[in-house]
């Protein structure tokens, strides 16, 4: 058996790579300066998708009914929507640490969300998440100890 050497195969020249080697290069090349000059242009179904408004919602209460020691009922309004609630709550002496500011603070424990309406009065499907039952007990505990519809007993 006879062993050929590198240099001796015909099928392997110097010259051949250098040749592959730069039509690639080129093509490569082509390719970039393509890519580098046209503008970018998207599809008709993106243009279509939009982000969405995202503005924070707005809270308020309408109505507060202090129906026992520990429960009430409300109407909220959320974004122009009639939200009525039912709610229970505890009531504990509270204070900002100085002398003559004590108060009674609120804790809302309970909270149930009725049929909710728009202004016109149309039932709405509920559509509240759970950023929106915080800040529904946060307005409530605001409101009923702003106005201190409570005190501790």
């Amino acid at each position: 058996m006879e062993e050929n050497l590198t240099h001796s195969n015909i099928t392997f020249r110097f010259s051949d790579v250098m040749l592959i080697t730069a039509i690639f290069s080129l093509i490569i090349l082509i390719g970039l300066k393509i890519a580098a000059t046209q503008d970018v242009t998207f599809g008709s179904e993106l243009k279509s998708q939009t982000i969405p408004n995202v503005q924070p919602s707005s809270y308020g209460v309408v109505q507060l009914f202090i129906t026992s020691k520990n429960t009430a009922t409300g109407l909220i309004n959320l974004d122009g929507y009639l939200v009525p609630v039912d709610f229970k709550f505890d009531t504990y002496p509270s204070d900002y640490g100085i002398e003559e500011t004590a108060f009674t603070a609120v804790d809302i424990t309970n909270l149930e969300i009725g049929q909710i309406t728009d202004g016109n009065g149309n039932h709405i499907d509920d559509f509240t998440n759970f950023q929106d039952h915080k800040r529904i007990n946060e307005a409530l505990k605001n409101f009923i100890e702003t106005n201190k519809l409570v005190e501790v007993r």
